[in-house]
């Protein structure tokens, strides 16, 4: 389960010993500055900390943070430099903290995602391409950190054929005798329009293909399709070789089209860490490492200053370092759940397909 941007900045704090001040507006202010009578500290008291506006009727501020220059106890008055976008309104919520904005925060919890890389990543499969006729280019599935396989399904091909038009809800193919064997198996468009679409076959007959969810873009003459029997297993996916992978164009070039036109073609890859931007987001990465990632890189930004709090902070980073490398020896990496599909093991890549392979 994820953890929230938010509860992750809540967690630093704690663990840096920052005081976070909460408040409510009682007045109306300018852009420049907020009235709260409740603040009763000394003048200029708050001045060097960071004023962060949480909530208010005047949502082009939400979420602005600025400076403290100057504070007054008798009016409640603290100002800020520069000027929020627009004035600050009676009843708006607040924050102040006085050490570390919430930019920074969010800048030391990327740098502790980032830090897990290679570690805590997830391992995924996307087998949303299918071969396509006088394709050698593939585009990486999204968020790809780097590949580690690509395989082809070889399920058997009962027709290989051209339509001759069609509807969203079906495929006409007025040369072809389609028999029952069709019926549960998959249609899948290799060349075309409407290529890269594959459905399940719900009914048909002698010319034409229903299929349970409709077509997104309605075959046509130009559609090349194939019917593949995957109502029951066959043989195992093949793994996919003469390829590589141009990570800075993000395409996978093959050497040659493979011989199953209409196949999934099957990649498995690491997914790259997520930087969290937004308290909506989450991440995976347990929030007891990332507190510690993120503590060495809050006290790195001290550990440059001279005298005793320079001093301390390098220690610090260097605790905190050493703590988040032993969270990380005593947390093995994530494994994948094993497939439940069975393949045969006379095809060389043995049961429970890829969780099993004896190359993983």
């Amino acid at each position: 389960m994820g953890t929230a941007l938010s509860t992750l900045i809540s967690d630093l704090q704690d663990e840096n010993g920052e005081k976070v001040i909460s408040g409510t507006t009682t007045a109306a202010g300018a852009t420049g500055y907020l009235i709260d009578t409740a603040r009763t500290e000394a003048d200029d008291y708050w001045v060097g900390c960071t004023l962060y506006i949480k909530a208010s009727t005047e949502t082009t501020i939400v979420d602005e943070e600025r400076e403290i220059n100057t504070s007054e106890s008798a009016t409640g008055t603290i100002s800020v430099t520069p000027n929020f976008s627009a004035a600050v309104p009676i009843n708006t919520t607040y924050e102040i903290r006085r050490k570390n904005s919430r930019a920074d925060y969010k800048a030391a919890i990327n740098f502790a995602v980032l830090s897990a890389q290679g570690w805590r990543n997830e391992l995924a499969i996307d087998d949303s391409n299918i071969v396509q006729e006088d394709k050698l280019e593939y585009a990486f599935p999204s968020g790809l950190l780097w590949l580690a396989e690509i395989w082809v399904e070889q399920w058997s091909v009962l027709y290989k054929r051209t339509a001759t038009g069609g509807a969203v809800g079906y495929l006409d193919d007025t040369g072809a005798s389609f028999g029952t064997d069709v019926d549960g198996e998959t249609v899948v468009i290799y060349k075309g329009t409407g290529v890269g679409q594959s459905k399940t076959i719900s009914s048909h007959t002698a010319t034409r293909l229903n299929v349970s969810v409709n077509f997104t873009t309605p075959p046509d003459s130009t559609s090349k399709y194939v019917v593949k029997k995957t109502s029951v297993e066959e043989l195992a996916p093949l793994p996919l070789v003469g390829y590589r992978a141009d990570m800075a164009a993000e395409i996978i070039k093959l050497g040659a089209e493979p011989a199953d036109l209409g196949q999934k073609m099957i990649i498995i890859y690491e997914k790259a860490p997520v930087k969290l931007t937004a308290d909506a987001q989450e991440t995976d990465i347990p929030s007891r490492y990332i507190t510690l990632k993120a503590m060495v890189k809050i006290r790195h930004k001290e550990a440059g200053e001279e005298g005793e709090s320079g001093a301390s902070a390098k220690f610090d980073v260097q605790f905190y370092e050493a703590q988040a490398e032993f969270f990380k020896g005593q947390n093995p990496p994530y494994r994948l759940p094993r497939r439940l599909t069975e393949y045969p093991v006379e095809s060389g890549v043995g049961p429970n397909w890829p969780y099993g392979n004896p190359l993983w």
